[in-house]
């Protein structure tokens, strides 16, 4: 009994030896494997977190970069429609929301008034003072004028020293009454604007009368108010 028991010890001490040896030797071929998976899992984290932050200073220069392509986008579409001297509305734009006003009438039936305005004596002052006097002669008198205008009205030069006042919504009575404010306004100047006066003809819309007619009539109407200046004519 002594020499089978002694016979187990040494067959179960060498089965133990035998599976430490094998367990050591699978040991040090996984244990590297494990430590290069969690450095490589570290790795990866730093790397999600490094294109995260990478991604969202992208958005954000891209959103900045759009703001500022929207803003520079909106600027050369204002100056495309803006008088370079005076910031009023150009002459093509302003033919261009006389048709959408006319348009817009036939739909309403509301009435438009149209004023073409030519500022009187003007030639005067370039002559006696230079084209530098005549300029800022221009722009303080349609700073003048465009303070004294209502929001939804649309102002700008024609050409020269002339220019055109659309009024939406507005009868021929009501228009009367907003040539009579700025011509008092201009006037009230006096030398800040160099002496000039206002010409104004008016004339409003009529069923079926397409912008060139609504402005030739307007044109009419302001070379009547021509004859005596400093006045206006419908």
């Amino acid at each position: 009994i002594d020499y089978n028991i002694s016979a187990v010890d040494s067959i179960v001490y060498r089965g133990v030896l035998a599976s430490a040896f094998r367990f050591a030797l699978a040991a040090l071929v996984v244990i590297p494997f494990l430590f290069l998976n969690i450095i490589y899992n570290i790795r990866i984290s730093r790397l999600n977190g490094e294109l995260t932050e990478y991604r969202f200073s992208l958005e954000k220069l891209v959103e900045v970069r759009t703001r500022e392509l929207e803003k520079t986008r909106d600027a050369l579409k204002e100056q495309a429609i803006r008088d370079a001297l005076t910031g009023t509305y150009n002459r093509r734009y302003m033919l261009e929301r006389l048709d959408e006003e006319i348009g817009r009438h036939r739909r309403s039936g509301k009435s438009i008034t149209l004023m073409m305005v030519d500022l009187d004596h003007f030639k005067q002052v370039n002559d006696n003072h230079g084209h530098a006097a005549g300029d800022e002669t221009l722009k303080r008198i349609t700073a003048a004028v465009t303070d004294d205008l209502r929001e939804h009205d649309v102002f700008g030069r024609y050409g020269g020293d002339e220019f055109l006042i659309i009024l939406p919504d507005t009868d021929l009575s009501s228009g009367k009454a907003v040539a009579d404010k700025l011509l008092d306004v201009v006037s009230s100047l006096g030398e800040d604007g160099a002496g000039v006066t206002l010409s104004i003809g008016l004339a409003e819309s009529v069923e079926g009368e397409n912008s060139s007619r609504l402005l030739a009539r307007a044109d009419e109407n302001m070379y009547e108010a021509k004859k005596t200046r400093n006045t206006l004519c419908c």
